[in-house]
């Protein structure tokens, strides 16, 4: 514990009003519940960028379509 205070002190005082808290998390209960905070950040995180991904994706493939339905030889070549 003694070492996380002297990195806490280091980083509050290399980065000007950074606000550093220490939790420690000795329980399995406490263990439990952080799993799923996490599993449901990332749940969270997965809704809200998939149509973004599937987006991306989709302009990927109609401009690669795009090359190789092109006339252009060094083109052709980025879609295959």
């Amino acid at each position: 514990m003694e070492l996380l205070e002297q990195i806490k002190t280091r980083i509050e005082a290399a980065v000007p009003g950074a606000k550093i808290e220490i939790v420690q998390n000795g329980s399995p209960v406490q263990q439990h519940s952080l799993l799923t905070d996490n599993e449901h950040a990332v749940a969270i995180g997965l809704q809200k960028t998939g149509r973004i991904v599937t987006a991306a994706a989709i302009i990927m493939v109609a401009a690669f379509s795009g090359f190789v339905d092109g006339r252009i030889a060094g083109l052709q070549e980025f879609g295959l």
